[in-house]
């Protein structure tokens, strides 16, 4: 009787270990997913705001094309805009802290900071939009003078297939001499995501 009674308290510590371990390893498993989930939604916030800089893009490049040449010739800064290409802005994302002198003042909380952003408001999904627009020029001014050397682009026309430019046809097509614009965009997502997109384009 007694040795059944040892078997039967033995068989008991073994069913509670084995209850102890099963509840440790769901538990696990629980986290598991839990953590699979969160990243998954991390990614899916950073996607959304990573799409909403294309936003921000097109309210930049509409800017440009609305105002006259002359605006474009100097700086602006309460619209983003700026006339020089900026060498010495380095830090674009704006987190070094231990400098305010070389990167964009996204949040109005760096004065040293030698540019500063448009913000665009919020999108339908709740991301912060805002820009800031460099002309690649070395100086404000007229744009592609010996003194004032811009980063531009001209059609020419030509039957050869290596020539640069918009083509129509066989040959490249003539055109007015254009130049490029650097276009950096930050939105920042309801859980605080933040992406950051540059553009160049060609007016």
């Amino acid at each position: 009787m007694k040795n059944h009674l040892a078997q039967r308290g033995a068989t008991l510590i073994f069913v509670l270990i084995l209850l102890v371990v099963m509840l440790i390893g769901g538990i696990a498993l629980v986290r598991s997913v839990d953590t699979g989930l969160m990243i998954a939604g991390n990614l899916a916030f950073k996607r959304t705001t990573t799409h909403a800089t294309d936003f921000g893009i097109e309210q930049a490049r509409t800017w440009l094309q609305g105002v006259t040449s002359a605006t474009l010739e100097n700086d602006n800064p309460a619209l983003g805009y700026y006339a020089t290409r900026q060498v010495i802005v380095t830090d674009f994302a704006g987190v070094r802290p231990d400098t305010q002198t070389d990167d964009i003042d996204w949040d109005g909380d760096r004065p040293s900071a030698p540019a500063k952003v448009r913000s665009i408001g919020e999108d339908s999904a709740g991301n912060a939009i805002s820009y800031v627009i460099h002309r690649m020029c070395d100086a404000n001014g007229a744009p592609g003078t010996t003194s004032n050397p811009c980063e531009s682009f001209t059609p020419t026309s030509s039957s050869s297939s290596s020539t640069r430019g918009p083509a129509y046809g066989s040959g490249a097509l003539k055109g007015q001499r254009a130049y490029l614009y650097r276009i950096t965009v930050r939105a920042v997502g309801p859980r605080n995501t933040r992406s950051i997109v540059q553009s160049v384009i060609i007016l």
